[in-house]
């Protein structure tokens, strides 16, 4: 048998298998984009014979870079020989057809995932680099479950479908990627995104981690110095988790790119039921968030924008927008959160149900320009609650817009509309009044949720924020001494305030969980300052305690030993001699 046949019968025994099969193992093992017949694998070849195995005769050196693999995966790995990193460049846009299918560019020799939690570096090493000095797409992915990892792509970019056409594609991400600049740190720009998720996918897309426990922090893409916006979300149940986007991978720097847009996250047609940042299940939550920042350029820069098409609850939960890993170093945007589609309901912060509401709050600061919110009007239910707002000097609310919607006020209703705290406020006790609350006539007409904040003492008087979230109550519940609706009064004397210098502001939430709208932040107040001297006086069998400072009164029997327990009540608290001997002190 000659040579020629010997090689034409190896390619239609591995086409044959394979055909059959959907485990397959294509190996890439140049940096070419050729699709000849030769000695060498390219990337283009891989994709086209994931695609359509068989679809041409492969040489022997060729086919031997094709194999069965176990598991249910097409696979298209990397073992391209030398020293890396390695530059495929001006490759052509591939489309994979295929379902099920993983390009893993940590396959490639050399290089090696992130291990570092969210807030810290990202510690990958990228190996395989795809480059375009056009910005055209690198991959354009057709079939559902298309997993794209461990790629390093400069001036270029990936997309779900071609976003004009329903395609119906299921499921899949990017993870592990770096896009926008090089292994060393060198910042590209060039292309309009960095991922698309196009409404014509049927979603379940991943972008960064799945959050499942397993390898998440190898899962972690930094995105950045695209033109137009980063990250664009076109369809429901989509993940957008363990990201930096715009922030270079020290977690600390931003691009300082200046793109036409330049927005962060763009939310394109029906992104329903999407989540950006942590999904709070309890599962590598921690590692969930998504550090977006440096959005501070020519065009709008919007942390997220919601243009195309109503969305319904959206969740946005534990992110960093305009700081660092650190969660205090600016990384300024020059806008926020923009929700300009009619009907769209979203909920930015916590749900406060008790459980992981710390994690699921977003820092939300150094807002520049336009505003930290902007909603387009009367169908739009934005609710925000125990975030934490800073550095801020934009308006609270772009264009003069309020966040209570048509649902909840009944009314065209478009002036800003906050709570009030009143001066009759004590370190005791806080005082004020809420514009809406509960009206059983009116449609989600509830009871106000209030947030009780510490203000943040570097904002300007006429621009009031909460830095961070202390307590929240319900107008008319049970922690709520006033009965009228609309008026409240709390116990505020267990708060954790500074006892010099303390400033306090409250919000409302009004409406179901994602039915309903927020209001700005009330005029702050500031507290008479508060001696931090705990005193006692002893009445025959009896001990009373007093102090001026915010805090919770504890108790231990020994000094240096124990653990601590809370004493229930305000100043002053009297306790019988019968407790024993304690040790007690004031926690903030």
């Amino acid at each position: 048998m000659s040579s020629l046949s010997k090689v034409f019968l190896i390619t239609v025994l591995i086409a044959s298998a394979l055909r059959g099969s959907a485990e397959i193992t294509v190996t890439v093992n140049s940096t070419g984009i050729t699709d000849v017949p030769d000695a060498e694998l390219t990337l283009v070849e891989a994709v086209a014979w994931i695609n359509k195995p068989g679809y041409r005769t492969l040489t022997e050196a060729e086919s031997k870079q094709v194999g069965a693999a176990s598991g249910t995966n097409k696979l298209i790995n990397f073992n391209i020989p030398g020293a890396g990193p390695f530059v495929i460049t001006d490759c052509p846009r591939l489309e994979i057809m295929a379902t099920n299918v993983v390009v893993n560019g940590y396959s490639q020799p050399g290089s090696s995932p992130n291990t570092n939690p969210i807030l810290a570096a990202n510690n990958a090493k990228l190996q395989v680099v795809l480059r375009s000095t056009e910005g055209a797409r690198a991959f354009s992915v057709f079939g559902d479950h298309v997993y794209l990892r461990g790629l390093c792509l400069r001036n270029t970019r990936i997309a779900w479908g071609n976003g004009d056409e329903e395609n119906g594609i299921r499921g899949g991400g990017v993870q592990g990627c770096w896009i926008g600049l090089a292994p060393d740190g060198t910042i590209d720009g060039g292309m309009s995104y960095c991922v698309a998720l196009w409404y014509s996918t049927e979603g379940g897309q991943i972008i960064g981690t799945d959050g499942d426990g397993v390898n998440d922090r190898n899962e972690f893409n930094v995105l950045v110095a695209a033109d137009e916006y980063h990250v664009a979300i076109g369809s429901p149940n989509c993940r957008l988790s363990g990201n930096f986007i715009n922030v270079l991978p020290d977690g600390l720097t931003a691009s300082g790119y200046s793109g036409a847009e330049c927005d962060g996250i763009y939310i394109e047609e029906d992104a329903s039921d999407s989540v950006i940042g942590t999904n709070s299940d309890g599962v590598s939550d921690d590692d969930e968030r998504n550090i977006v920042g440096g959005l501070d350029g020519s065009g709008p820069c919007e942390v997220i924008g919601s243009w195309a098409g109503a969305t319904k609850r959206l969740l946005v939960m534990g992110n960093y927008f305009g700081v660092g890993i650190d969660g205090k170093s600016p990384l300024p945007n020059k806008h926020g959160i923009a929700v300009d589609d009619p009907g769209t309901s979203i909920r930015v912060g916590s749900d406060g149900d008790g459980v992981r509401d710390e994690l699921e709050s977003n820092i939300i600061a150094y807002c520049t320009k336009g505003g930290v919110f902007k909603f387009s009007g009367q169908s739009t239910q934005l609710v925000f609650q125990r975030d934490s707002f800073f550095g801020n000097t934009a308006p609270f609310f772009r264009d003069n817009g309020n966040s209570y919607n048509g649902v909840i006020m009944q009314s065209e209703v478009t002036a800003i509309i906050s709570p009030a705290v009143s001066n009759l406020t004590t370190r005791a006790t806080l005082v004020g009044w809420v514009p809406v609350s509960g009206d059983p006539s009116a449609l989600n007409r509830t009871n106000a949720q209030i947030h009780v904040y510490e203000a943040d003492s570097d904002a300007a008087e006429d621009r009031p924020q909460g830095k961070k979230w202390l307590a929240s109550f319900l107008d008319n519940g049970p922690h709520d001494r006033d009965g009228r609706t609309n008026y409240f009064e709390f116990s505020i004397c267990s708060l954790p305030l500074a006892s010099a210098g303390a400033k306090i502001t409250v919000m409302q939430t009004c409406g179901d969980d994602l039915g309903g709208g927020s209001s700005p932040f009330a005029t702050v107040l500031s507290l008479p300052d508060a001696s931090n001297l705990l005193s006692s006086s002893v009445n025959g069998d009896s001990v009373t305690l007093s102090w001026q400072m915010n805090g919770v009164l504890q108790a231990r029997p020994s000094l240096t030993s124990g653990s601590w327990t809370n004493v229930p009540g305000c100043s002053p608290v009297t306790l019988l001699g019968s407790a024993g001997s304690l040790f007690f002190r004031v926690k903030q």
